[in-house]
Parts: C-alpha cells; sequence; structure tokens
C-alpha cells in the first residue's frame, strides 16, 4: 500500500538515455560517465522514459539492469523516478514487482515513485478503477503521463490518445497518484488543472521542453537536453519557476537567460524527430557514452541534420 501524502519532486527532471553496448547490452561505464555528468543538477532522475530512455522498446533485462545500475550509483539519494509502463496490464504490474524488488534490496527506498504512460496498454473506460488495483501492489505513488502523440505512434491511429479530462477527474482522488507529466495543447492543460483542483499538492510537469520554456508548469519540466546540457537546464529552470539557490541574491540576467533559451531551443529542434536516436549520437560525439546504439529503429538523419549539429557545436563551442 503506497505511503500517505506522498510528494513529487519539483524542477528539473533529467529523463536519462539508456547507454547501450553495439550487441544490445548496458554500457556501464557510460551510464556512470553520464550519471556523472548529470546528477548534481537534476533534481530528480527519470529512468526509462518512454522518449528518451527507449522504455518498452529495451528488454526486461536491460530495463532492470538499468535500474539497479542507477540505484547502486544514487549516493547522494537523488529522487529517482522510474517508468513502469508495459505493453500490457500484466506486464506493468510485473514490472512493478520486480522493480520494487531491487529497491528493496538497494537499502535506499526514499524518493522512489512510478511513472507510467497508461493509453499505451490501457484505454480511458475503467481506469481509475485500474490504479485503485495497481496502488494496492506497491508501497511507492506514482506519476502519471499524458503523451498523444507517443500513443499514437504506438498503438496506430483512430485511437484516443489523450486520458480524458473527467477519468483524469477521478484517478487524481486516488492518493496513490501524485502528479502528471503534460504533453498537450494549452485548452487541454487548463481543463486537467481544473480537474485536479480538489487536490492539494498534485504536481504538474512539461514534458515538452518547448512548452516549458514558453510557458513553464508549476512543477517543473522532464528534459531530455538535460542529457547534453544539465547546468544549462537547472538555470533556465530555476529562473522560470522563481527559485534561488542558496546564497543566491538575484536571478540571472535576463540577456543570460535569452541565450539561454536559443541554446536549449536549437537543441531541443536537432532531437525533435527521433528524440533517442538523435540525442545519442550528440553524446556519443561529445564523448559521454561510447556507442550511439539504440533499440529504437532509426532512420538516416534528416538532410542537413549533419551541417545543422555542426552549427551547434562550432556556436556553443561544444566540441
Amino acid at each position: 500500500m503506497v505511503a500517505e501524502n506522498p510528494q513529487a519532486p519539483r524542477g528539473l527532471i533529467c529523463p536519462l538515455i539508456t547507454p547501450l553496448t553495439a550487441g544490445g547490452d548496458l554500457d556501464l561505464p557510460s551510464l556512470e560517465r553520464l550519471l556523472g555528468h548529470v546528477r548534481r543538477f537534476a533534481d530528480a532522475l527519470l529512468v526509462g522514459d518512454l522518449i528518451w530512455g527507449e522504455g518498452v522498446a529495451l528488454s526486461g533485462t536491460v530495463r532492470l539492469a538499468l535500474l539497479a545500475a542507477v540505484l547502486d550509483a544514487n549516493r547522494d539519494h537523488k529522487p529517482l523516478l522510474v517508468t513502469v509502463t508495459g505493453r500490457h496490464p500484466a506486464d506493468t504490474l510485473g514490472f512493478i514487482r520486480a522493480a520494487e524488488a531491487l529497491v528493496a534490496r538497494s537499502g535506499d527506498p526514499s524518493g522512489v515513485c512510478w511513472v507510467d504512460y497508461p493509453l499505451v496498454y490501457h484505454s480511458n473506460r475503467g481506469l481509475p478503477q485500474f490504479y485503485r488495483a495497481l496502488a494496492s501492489e506497491t508501497r511507492f505513488p506514482f506519476i502519471i503521463a499524458n503523451h498523444p502523440s507517443l500513443v499514437q505512434g504506438l498503438k496506430g491511429p483512430g485511437r484516443l490518445t489523450n486520458i480524458r479530462t473527467s477519468v483524469l477527474k477521478k484517478i487524481s482522488a486516488n492518493p496513490a497518484l501524485m502528479g502528471l507529466i503534460f504533453v498537450g495543447d494549452l485548452s487541454r492543460a487548463l481543463n486537467y488543472h481544473l480537474a485536479v483542483r480538489g487536490r492539494d499538492m498534485f504536481t504538474f510537469y512539461d514534458g515538452d521542453e518547448w512548452g516549458f520554456l514558453k510557458s513553464p508548469a508549476s512543477g517543473g519540466v522532464v528534459a531530455g537536453g538535460s542529457n547534453l546540457l544539465p547546468s544549462i537546464w537547472k538555470a533556465v529552470t530555476r529562473s522560470s519557476l522563481n527559485w534561488l539557490e542558496e546564497g543566491q541574491r538575484f536571478l540571472p540576467h535576463p540577456a543570460t537567460l535569452l541565450e539561454s533559451g536559443i541554446m536549449l531551443r536549437t537543441l531541443g529542434e536537432l532531437c525533435r524527430s527521433a528524440p533517442a536516436v538523435q540525442i545519442k549520437t550528440i553524446l556519443q560525439r561529445v564523448g559521454i557514452i561510447a556507442s550511439d546504439a539504440v533499440v529504437t529503429p532509426a532512420l538516416p538523419h534528416a538532410p542537413g541534420w549533419e551541417a545543422d549539429l555542426k552549427a551547434f557545436f562550432s556556436a556553443y563551442d561544444l566540441l
């Protein structure tokens, strides 16, 4: 049973990519370098994300190995969000049970919560009842995610790709649900906020970096670009949320933030069409990971992409 009154982390959520060897195994040295690069800047780490971390495309063995390695390396006890979404409900529950056993063996279960994209494997119908049953199987709380283009890509056209507002209202009454990662249009975002207005401490995150840079959600952002530029994303996130660091008296100068925003938008555009594929290529070029191997089907980069990447590296002296 989920503990009472769980609180979600806020701020910069880094959805870690999953470093792989050419043979498809987890690349532990690359993962260590990546964690050393991002950990001190992120407010929480997201493991196995469906967009940036390749999620359900990975084998269960690799997903659990990734979680075990991050748990072992998480010496500063950073809040850890773990994507548990499977191909069907039983797959999701099975992964939760295996992941919970790993967390228990790590000896430090504090700050762990599950992230789930329910419409990948479930319809809106019966979803509140499903989460009541799922929450009874675990001690950790949930953050759910609404991502229509992801659902459409996995399930095909003709399926309902957004969580219904009325369904979200019922789901949010469950104390085990403590937040929502949102991708969608502004009108739906407003309706979702109204649907959960009766829940204190229910946290909204932008799942779209562009959306956060234009109109930041109060809970923070899931920013795949922070795999490469964690310090820049940290500064922009804190400024957007009007947070000051300890000992800091003023937010960064607007001109500095404007330049940082342009940099992040440029990186976002470079990774927009195939996030996991493109960010891995970039991380491999700068030496953070050894291989840009993916399990996500990788098409050739679009014409002009390499030239745009070279210009990005040159403009910001990243090589």
